[in-house]
């Protein structure tokens, strides 16, 4: 018998929260130091220094972190001030615009997401060991459909956030 769509969808998402509730993301942190805010701070940082040429690569700005991760710019302040406190991150200003403040990664930065990658591969492999592959591919395909899905949403919604604000200056 066919489940109805609000009951696989109820299922959906009670299923997404149990993954978010079950607690693994906080055994791969590779120290105890940092809050869970601190860490996807420090983890975003990291993520967008290791896109970029590291050449060419100056650091991130506050602002861009908080519209990176959808956090306010004061609370982006203050978690960055404690990271640099703990010594993970350094702030710089901008050789070209001295108005401009980036952020680094440290040595110690740099040393807890190279160990927490590590950690995080293993919870995977793992994963993949239980699911075996068919279905570790078939939840690599579905959950990147699911995420194009979800990003399209979130750009519709901004579109028609802006076009409401557009709306209402013109009132």
């Amino acid at each position: 018998m066919k489940k109805h769509t609000e009951e696989i969808a109820q299922d959906l998402m009670n299923s997404l929260h149990a993954l978010k509730k079950a607690g693994w993301y906080q055994q791969i942190k590779s120290t105890d130091e940092l809050s869970q805010v601190e860490f996807f701070v420090l983890k975003g940082i990291s993520f967008h220094s290791s896109e970029q040429n590291q050449q060419d690569f100056k650091g991130i700005t506050p602002s861009d972190i908080g519209q990176i991760m959808h956090i306010a710019s004061p609370t982006v302040t203050q978690h960055i001030t404690h990271l640099e406190k703990k010594g993970y991150v350094i702030r710089e200003l901008d050789k070209q615009d001295r108005r401009v403040v980036r952020i680094n990664l440290t040595e110690k930065g740099k040393q807890v997401m190279a160990d927490t990658r590590v950690k995080f591969l293993k919870v995977f492999k793992d994963l993949v060991g239980y699911l075996g592959e068919t279905e570790s591919n078939e939840l690599v395909l579905l959950l990147r459909k699911s995420s194009g899905y979800l990003s399209s949403l979130q750009k519709s919604n901004v579109s028609d956030l802006d076009k409401r604000k557009e709306k209402n200056r013109e009132n």
